[in-house]
């Protein structure tokens, strides 16, 4: 009985079994096997020496028998497959082919369910750094060319993953132009459905990174969806807004991750999936750093104004503490002295209620519909106005 390996695609858990020893078939059909393959000017050639040397064609579909299918594992070998066991007998099974209008079919869903993060004021745990280079702006018609998931773990690079795609159709001159991407680059990188279990494994369960990140994320959601894979749900955060939120308007010309990149003096390539991964990093580490020590300045005023606090202040926030304990959210409060006096509360981080107890006193009172500011005489007006914060935080915490 025939002997076969068989060779696993680590990526797609495809497998096919390749014969050992001499193959019948391509013995008597060995010429015309290399024929099929495309290999016209060998084709050219075997006819030319056929004519001339028929004994060398004799030797050369016994070379082929013999060859054949150690060709065939080479070539799967050089494309990653791996060795994984030796059995007897049975048919060969081929790789799994894609359809021919893959890049026009969606049977999958993609990112079924996303979740923005839009506060960050210190490094995550753990994440990774998503940037892809493209074709074009356009998720839909438009392809990936490269791809460089980087994942971090306490601020160290732990693991990463890149590879530029071959898009299976030509690069646009403008693309090329910024990315310095060519087709004789892609041509023979693995095609998109080649890689993308293994870039499904690099971002499912991770909080995702990027600079507008929501662009690379259409393209890495159509990618899947292609392929019938999708991800339940996926939590991410865009750099860019960090930028905007810490690097005022008019101090750069603007926001583009090379323009950020300029600023900060971080000197690596611009418009290269694995340096804009690097960069963007960097570019939020820096960020974040600058978003600390104005914290840490805030929070000094903030102490210093709380030390300030008249009688009247003092005595309302008693009084709203003791509200909350009795329903249960002392615990939950928080609240801050304004520039203008005003003192802000927050149960869980959303607003309950403003007062001023300094010059011409007012009180903020919001329902589930409205926020209206009422002037009142004293605080012994605005404790007696607590019973609607203590409906409103009812209210929002509801089940």
């Amino acid at each position: 009985m025939a002997k076969f390996i068989v060779l696993q695609d680590p990526i797609t858990d495809k497998r096919e079994r390749v014969k050992q020893g001499f193959n019948f078939p391509a013995f008597f059909f060995g010429p015309i096997y290399y024929l099929t393959k495309g290999r016209i000017l060998l084709a050219i050639l075997w006819l030319v020496i056929t004519v001339i040397f028929p004994h060398v064609v004799i030797l050369t579909w016994i070379l082929s028998g013999a060859s054949a299918n150690k060709f065939r594992k080479m070539y799967l070998l050089r494309r990653g497959w791996m060795i994984v066991s030796e059995v007897d007998g049975g048919p060969t099974k081929r790789p799994h082919k894609v359809s021919r209008n893959y890049y026009n079919e969606y049977p999958g869903a993609g990112i079924l369910n996303s979740q923005k993060i839009y506060n960050l004021d210190r490094m995550m745990e753990r994440f990774v750094v998503l940037d892809v280079e493209t074709t074009g702006l356009n998720p839909l018609s438009d392809r990936i060319i490269e791809i460089s998931i980087n994942k971090y773990e306490n601020g160290e690079l732990i693991d990463q993953f890149h590879s530029l795609v071959n898009p299976e159709m030509p690069i646009p001159r403008i693309a090329t132009g910024i990315n310095g991407i060519s087709d004789a680059m892609v041509k023979k990188k693995p095609k998109i459905y080649e890689i993308i279990r293994e870039i499904e494994c690099f971002l499912k369960d991770e909080i995702v990174v990027g600079y507008n990140v929501e662009f690379d994320l259409k393209f890495i959601s159509n990618a899947f969806a292609r392929s019938s894979l999708s991800i339940e749900q996926l939590t991410y955060f865009d750099v860019l807004d960090l930028v905007k939120e810490t690097i005022r308007y008019g101090m750069t010309k603007n926001y583009k991750l090379k323009t950020i990149k300029e600023y900060f003096n971080i000197s690596t390539d611009s418009h290269r999936a694995v340096s804009d991964c690097v960069t963007t990093f960097e570019v939020m580490k820096r960020c974040i750093e600058i978003k600390q020590e104005e914290l840490n300045k805030q929070e000094i005023i903030q102490q210093q104004r709380i030390l300030n606090m008249n009688d009247f202040e003092k005595e309302f926030i008693s009084a709203l503490e003791k509200k909350l304990e009795e329903i249960g959210l002392r615990d939950k409060l928080t609240f801050n002295v304004m520039g203008d006096k005003v003192i802000n509360f927050k149960i869980d981080q959303m607003q309950i209620g403003r007062v001023k107890l300094r010059g011409k006193f007012k009180m903020q009172i919001i329902d589930k519909n409205n926020v209206m500011w009422l002037d009142i005489d004293g605080v012994e007006e605005a404790i007696m106005n607590l019973k609607h914060w203590m409906k409103y935080c009812k209210y929002l915490l509801r089940d």
